[in-house]
């Protein structure tokens, strides 16, 4: 269980408590990330995808994985950024096995990534046009089998996949930062 540390708002000034989550490592052993205590959240206004992740080391296989950066929406609409502490991400070594455990799995290297194209952007022209382009950016970013709505359903969902339901808006009007879900 990760711990919980309090968390005031820079923008309201409300006070929160947060408890990082706890991911699984590929060997099975909860990973949580560590927080820093005392440390002042950063309104997040503009996302980038490398400011999204922070690298943690799996305490039990050693292991370096890549989990989402923490993140807390504040009831004033304010995304906060949490601060983690890097120190601690560094200084944890693989914890020994006790006699009664099994011996750990093999650390398996990853092969490291393969670079990916640039994103090609189509003319949009129709609102289908819209939902087309949007769902070959999802599957550019590894979405698979992403599905188009021909007409708009009543649930208001033009695209559907494993892990992703999106809404099209095709209008030309800016999108605020709330109405966006990572």
């Amino acid at each position: 269980m990760a711990e919980s540390v309090p968390v005031r708002c820079p923008v309201c000034r409300r006070e929160h408590t947060y408890a990082a989550p706890v991911y699984p490592c590929a060997c099975g052993a909860p990973v949580a990330l560590p927080l820093l205590r005392g440390g002042v959240p950063v309104q997040v206004e503009h996302r980038t995808w490398a400011g999204s992740w922070v690298r943690v080391r799996c305490p039990a296989c050693g292991s370096s994985e890549e989990w989402p950066q923490p993140e807390l929406g504040c009831e004033c609409g304010a995304t906060l950024r949490l601060p983690v502490d890097h120190a601690r991400l560094r200084a944890s070594p693989p914890a020994p096995a006790s006699p009664s455990s099994p011996a750990p799995a093999p650390v398996r290297t990853p092969l490291p990534p393969r670079p990916r194209p640039a994103f090609r952007p189509v003319t949009i022209r129709t609102a289908q046009d819209a939902k087309t382009a949007s769902a070959q950016y999802l599957r550019w970013l590894g979405f698979e089998d992403v599905r188009v709505a021909d007409k708009r359903p009543a649930s208001g969902v033009d695209l559907r996949g494993p892990g992703v339901v999106a809404h099209v808006d095709p209008t030309t009007s800016p999108t605020s930062l709330r109405e966006i879900e990572t």
